[in-house]
C-alpha cells in the first residue's frame, strides 16, 4: 500500500493543487492529511480540496487554535471555520 502524507498546508490552495497533482501521478492508496490545514488565505477552498480527494484528516494544532478562536484565529463566521466544523462533523472526526 502507498500512502501519501501532507501536513502544514495553512490555506495556501496553489501548492496544494501541485502537491495533489503530484499524488495522483503517483498513483497512491491512501491520502492523509497530518493538521494544519485551514489557516491562511483559503481555509474553505482548502478544506473542500481535502475532503474531495477523501483523504483522512487529522486536526492539527492550529487547526484547533482557528476553530477555538484562539490566538490567530480566523473567527466563528469565517468560512473556513464553519466548512472545518461541519466537515468534521460530517466525517466523524
Amino acid at each position: 500500500m502507498r500512502v501519501a502524507a501532507v501536513s502544514d498546508i495553512h490555506g495556501n490552495l496553489p501548492a496544494l493543487e501541485a502537491v495533489l497533482a503530484e499524488v495522483e501521478r503517483e498513483q497512491v492508496d491512501e491520502l492523509v492529511v497530518v493538521g494544519d490545514t485551514v489557516s491562511g488565505p483559503w481555509p474553505a477552498e482548502v478544506f473542500d480540496l481535502v475532503i474531495g480527494a477523501g483523504a483522512q484528516v487529522v486536526r492539527g494544532n492550529v487547526d484547533r487554535l482557528v476553530l477555538d478562536g484562539g490566538e490567530g484565529a480566523i473567527g466563528e463566521r469565517s468560512a473556513g471555520v464553519s466548512a472545518f466544523d461541519v466537515g468534521v462533523s460530517r466525517c466523524g472526526r
